[in-house]
C-alpha cells in the first residue's frame, strides 16, 4: 500500500506526483519509484507520446512531502 512504481513512457508524471503528495496508508512512509525517467536526460523524446507537467514536479521538488521518497531512475 505504501509503494509505487509509474513507467513515464506510458504515464505523466502528474499522476506520480499525485501519489507522491497522498500519506502513507499503514506506516510512516511511501515510497514512489519513477522508472524511465527520460525528460530528466538530455535525451528529448524515445517515442513516448505523454506530455509531462514540468511545472508541476518543480513546484513538488521545492516542497516534497515529508513522508514520501520519490525515486527518479532512467533505466532499471
Amino acid at each position: 500500500m505504501n509503494y509505487a512504481s509509474y513507467d513515464m513512457e506510458t504515464t505523466p508524471v502528474a499522476q506520480a506526483l499525485d501519489d507522491a503528495m497522498s500519506a502513507p496508508f499503514f506506516g510512516d512512509k511511501r515510497l514512489v519509484f519513477v522508472d524511465r525517467a527520460y525528460f530528466l536526460t538530455t535525451e528529448t523524446h524515445r517515442g513516448s507520446k505523454i506530455e509531462h507537467d514540468m511545472a508541476s514536479l518543480t513546484s513538488y521538488l521545492e516542497h516534497p512531502e515529508p513522508t514520501t521518497i520519490l525515486v527518479f531512475c532512467d533505466e532499471w
